[in-house]
């Protein structure tokens, strides 16, 4: 007999995963989705459990769900059975690290950023700090005394006396340069791969990235008349300037990204990311300081829901996003589709394709955005959007 925990059998795992999958690859779309062209596939966080890492996921209770090793190593193995991949060398069972040369044309590197290397993501809840803020005299001060703050009410503070998060330890944070995703090993590797792509005199690199490289933060949904009353709290974060739900994504690994960003500055390579994730669709140029690193296109979902329609007001929240973030040139928060991409030795072209009906099963199209850019003598351009 199998041993147990709160009676979820250990090796239970299993079975559930592979049914999963045997309901999931039966879907007729999907299969004509994969006769009709090649996959080059790499696992997130759902294939195991929401936000996982390396030694844990938001939702894995040990004393509930069992040890959490014996679930990814099941998760892993059913993945392995179902999807059209080639299968790792048995003593790196999470090792799906690898790249793919397309002739003289471009390189992709395919990072794995889930169970190898990443530490565990912050959270607003646990590591976002809040300090009480005197602002009753002539200048600003913290209140810090245990004393003193048992005579306030912090959810009745008296007028210019207000509860504020400590925005900036929380970046400190996030910032950490021993906080990893991808970890050592990877970083090395990707610079052989950075090498080897600028040898073989390859005009493109492409970097795929399972989460959005670029960094972004949440405008100010309180200014948006028609959010939804439940996420109030929500909105009022924003005013802050936070990553807000991206701390799973790049933002939540800037010192590592820093660390990236270092190799694709060194190697010259014309970068182009290829992303998810999000829920939301992007037209991205990464910067570091004034300098622009590279490229970078995010696919929203493609049957939905969106963020958008999820979480956010209805309003131009896209624009929004542009305008508070140099890394953003175009974002719809409410699309549902997925890109095109074509690539010449000096070109690239991506269509934005919206799925106006996802939830029928011949659904209705358009083009909601067109992206370009080239290589020219001086470097690689920014995105010609129309």
């Amino acid at each position: 007999m199998s041993p147990s925990i709160s009676g979820v059998s250990l090796d239970g795992w299993l079975a559930d995963y592979r049914a999963r999958y045997a309901q999931w690859r039966r879907d007729p779309a999907l299969r004509d989705a994969h006769a009709r062209a090649s996959w080059i596939c790499m696992w997130d966080d759902h294939e195991i459990a929401n936000d996982d890492w390396m030694h844990g996921a938001q939702h894995h209770d040990p004393a509930a769900n069992g040890d959490w090793e014996e679930r990814k190593a099941a998760a892993v193995q059913a993945y392995l059975e179902w999807m059209p991949i080639r299968d790792p060398v048995t003593s790196d069972p999470y090792g799906i690290t690898r790249s793919f040369a397309f002739g003289d044309l471009a390189t992709l590197a395919l990072p794995e950023t889930r169970l190898k290397a990443r530490q565990q993501q912050l959270s607003l809840a646990k590591d976002l700090d809040w300090h009480v803020v005197d602002r009753r005299g002539s200048g600003e001060r913290v209140i810090s005394d245990p004393a003193e703050l048992k005579t306030l009410d912090l959810k009745a503070l008296p007028q210019g006396v207000t509860r504020e998060p400590d925005v900036a330890a929380f970046r400190e944070k996030l910032a950490d340069p021993a906080r990893e995703m991808i970890g050592a090993e990877q970083c090395a590797w990707l610079a052989d791969e950075l090498k080897a792509h600028k040898d073989a005199r390859r005009p493109w690199f492409l970097f795929g990235s399972a989460t959005i490289l670029s960094s972004y933060v949440y405008p100010d949904l309180t200014k948006f008349p028609d959010g939804k009353v439940a996420l109030a709290p929500m909105y009022a974060l924003t005013r802050y300037g936070l990553p807000l739900l991206n701390v799973d994504s790049w933002d939540g690994y800037a010192g590592e990204r820093d660390k990236l960003y270092d190799q694709f500055e060194k190697s010259g390579a014309n970068l182009l990311v290829l992303s998810g994730d999000s829920h939301m669709a992007w037209i991205n140029e990464p910067h570091r300081g004034d300098r622009r690193i590279g490229l970078e296109l995010s696919a929203s979902t493609l049957t939905g829901p969106s963020i958008g329609e999820l979480l956010l007001p209805s309003g131009p929240v896209g624009d929004a996003f542009v305008h508070d973030n140099r890394d953003i040139r175009w974002c719809d928060t409410n699309a549902v589709g997925f890109v095109t991409v074509s690539l010449t030795r000096d070109r690239v072209e991506a269509d934005f394709v919206r799925v106006l009906t996802p939830r029928q099963a011949i659904g209705k199209l358009d083009i909601a955005r067109h992206a370009s850019a080239r290589i020219a003598e001086d470097g690689l351009s920014g995105w010609e959007i129309s």
